[in-house]
């Protein structure tokens, strides 16, 4: 791999912009958990609780159609991506995201504060996964695909530098609205402002998800897509 994923990630703009419809549901979904402080407090937890629910289903059904995309295969009905895709994307990801659970544990146990550490330990869990969940959907692999992902990575990491600073401001969203769910009672004034937000991460997810498939396609690929 040479230069910068740079072209990748126009590209990918171009498919996302194409398929903008994609990104509604997603949206839709991570707002309505967004916005359930606006409700009474019993209903707003049945309503978090319900769109993270929704989400990991919602998830693996974008990223297969955008797999299809990206690979250029005839498209499947959604019955059909989800069972192919959905037991690969969790199992790959509770393993993926498993030093933040064993972070998060080792802070309960101690009775230490949730701070600026958890923050790294998941913008390093995320920034590994860049390859790696693509590379679950483009494959039909599982376990495989987190040292093969995280070696892609490390090993052209000045490549990958577009997809990492993408990353990193998906975090960034993703963190404001943490610290705005977290005010307490959240002005509903910022709602729009919040939703805006929303949308701008799910976006950047799956821009950094098509533009690392497209990479894996053309650089690791060519002779099995």
């Amino acid at each position: 791999m040479n230069d910068t994923a740079r072209p990748q990630v126009i590209r990918a703009v171009n498919i996302i912009r194409s398929n903008f419809n994609l990104l509604l549901i997603p949206a839709a979904i991570i707002g309505i958990s967004y916005l359930s402080f606006l409700v009474p407090e019993q209903l707003g937890g049945v309503l978090a609780f319900g769109s993270v629910l929704a989400t990991l289903i919602v998830y693996p059904l974008m990223y297969g159609r955008f797999s299809e995309i990206i690979t250029g295969q005839g498209p499947v009905s959604w019955g059909g991506l989800l069972r192919r895709h959905w037991l690969n994307f969790i199992s790959v990801s509770i393993v993926l995201h498993a030093p933040l659970l064993i972070w998060l544990v080792l802070l309960y146990s101690f009775k230490l504060a949730v701070g600026a550490g958890t923050d790294l330990v998941y913008a390093l869990v995320n920034i590994l996964g860049i390859y790696v969940i693509p590379l679950v959907f483009l494959t039909g692999e599982r376990f495989s695909c987190l040292p093969l992902g995280i070696k892609c990575l490390i090993g052209n990491f000045h490549f990958s530098l577009p997809l990492v600073f993408l990353s990193i401001l998906s975090i960034l969203f993703g963190a404001f609205m943490g610290h705005g769910g977290a005010e307490s009672p959240p002005h509903t004034s910022s709602a729009f402002v919040g939703l805006l937000v929303v949308f701008l991460t799910v976006a950047v997810d799956f821009l950094v998800f098509v533009a690392a498939g497209l990479v894996l396609k053309e650089k690791l690929f060519q002779d099995r897509i």
